[in-house]
This record gives C-alpha cells, sequence and structure tokens, in this order.
C-alpha cells in the first residue's frame, strides 16, 4: 500500500486545522517512513496467512525511534499485545517477538490500524490525545477509503462468516465504532450475527484478559 497523495492531503489538512501547519513537513517526513516500513512489515506477515480467525482493530503504529509495532520481529511486544496475554492463552511460554508472530499466524489471528499515521507525542505535534471526537472522525473519513477499507479488501478473501472482530481500544470503539461498523458489515466481512464488536481494553491500556479469552475461542 502506497503513501498516497489522499493520504498526504488528508494529514495537511488536519495539521491545518488544528493550527501546526508549520510543523507539518517535518512531521509527514517521520510520519511517511512509519508507513512505508510498517506497511511492509504488515504485508511480509499477510502473506503467511491462509484464514483469518480473529481480527483486531488497533488505533494506529506507536513507532517511535524505537520502531515500536506488533509486526516488527525486531522489537520487543508493548501492552498493545504482550507476549504473555497470548501465551496465557495458548499455555505457552511464548520466547521471543517471532515466536509471537508465528503463533498469531497459526491461529489465524490479525491485526490492523484504523489509520494510517504513526502519531507520537515525542515526534509529531499531533497525536491522538490531542485529538477530539471531531478530529477522530474526520481524520477517518478523510482516509478510510484509501487505507482501512483497502486493508479489509485485502484480508477479505481469507475470511469466513464466523471471523470474530474486536476493538483493541474503547477510545476507537466509543468514536468510531458504529461507523465503522457500518463500513465492515457492507464489505462482508462482518457478519451481524457476530455482532457486538467489543474492546479488549481495561483502564491503563492493557488488555483484559477475560475478554481476550471469550474473543480467541474459536
Amino acid at each position: 500500500m502506497n503513501y498516497s497523495h489522499t493520504l498526504y492531503e488528508s494529514l495537511k489538512t488536519l495539521y491545518e486545522e488544528k493550527g501546526l501547519a508549520g510543523s507539518f513537513i517535518d512531521d509527514n517526513s517521520y510520519l511517511k517512513t512509519a508507513f512505508v516500513e510498517t506497511e511492509l512489515m504488515w504485508t511480509q506477515n499477510l502473506r503467511q496467512l491462509t484464514k483469518i480467525k480473529c481480527i483486531i482493530i488497533g488505533e494506529a503504529p506507536f513507532w517511535g525511534d524505537k520502531k515500536n509495532y506488533v509486526y516488527n520481529p525486531d522489537r520487543c511486544n508493548t501492552q498493545f499485545f504482550t507476549r504473555n496475554d497470548l501465551g496465557k492463552e495458548l499455555g505457552l511460554l511464548i520466547k521471543d517477538k517471532i515466536q509471537f508472530i508465528e503463533l498469531c499466524q497459526q491461529i489465524g489471528l490479525v491485526f490492523i490500524d484504523t489509520f494510517p499515521f504513526s502519531l507520537n507525542k515525542k515526534f509529531t505535534k499531533l497525536n491522538f490525545q490531542k485529538m477530539n471526537e471531531y478530529d477522530y472522525h474526520n481524520l477517518f473519513k478523510m482516509t478510510v477509503n484509501h487505507f482501512f477499507m483497502d486493508k479489509i479488501t485485502i484480508l477479505l478473501p481469507r475470511c469466513t462468516i464466523e471471523t470474530k472482530i474486536a476493538f483493541r481500544y474503547t477510545r476507537t470503539k466509543d468514536y468510531l465504532g458504529e461507523l465503522i461498523i457500518e463500513y465492515l458489515i457492507e464489505s462482508t466481512i462482518l457478519q451481524p450475527s457476530n455482532l457486538p464488536i467489543i474492546s479488549l481494553s481495561k483502564q491503563g491500556g492493557h488488555i483484559n484478559r477475560s475478554l481476550l479469552s471469550n474473543f480467541l475461542t474459536l
């Protein structure tokens, strides 16, 4: 997936609306690099998947100078989804990130992001914590058909009517849940019988393991 002119203009528009136009060029350089690298990792992972049983919708890669991303085999897991979160459900001690990624592939678990921009308060003037619900909606509507739905289209042939979907974060569910569900049902990747879509988050940002256990019960 390319860092298209549409994505560039969408981000530029939001920066201008937030009074951050002077920071756009530098931030965009970082965000484009992060996009290219994370998309390559996501695509490489997808090649190892033939059947998708569970989809977890995140917000965007944290990235930063440590290049934190769920599919980066060279970086440790973060609280987004720890090795212990998965290991407890599988009854395994997962030794490293590579094994974590391989196990996700084996059980048909895939992660996708809502947004194409790795906004990070240490590296960009704009970040998700500074965005209100209107900003969230606006950015999603500007990018949904040029990022999120492109990913859904790619995943669709590997999914079945039993494929489960969950939000990783409550903020995404609260701000965009109804809208995202409309897109997912229209695409046929989500069946009405699989509603509602829950959030797997608990207070503090970690995963609610009880909810995760139910979600991964296939």
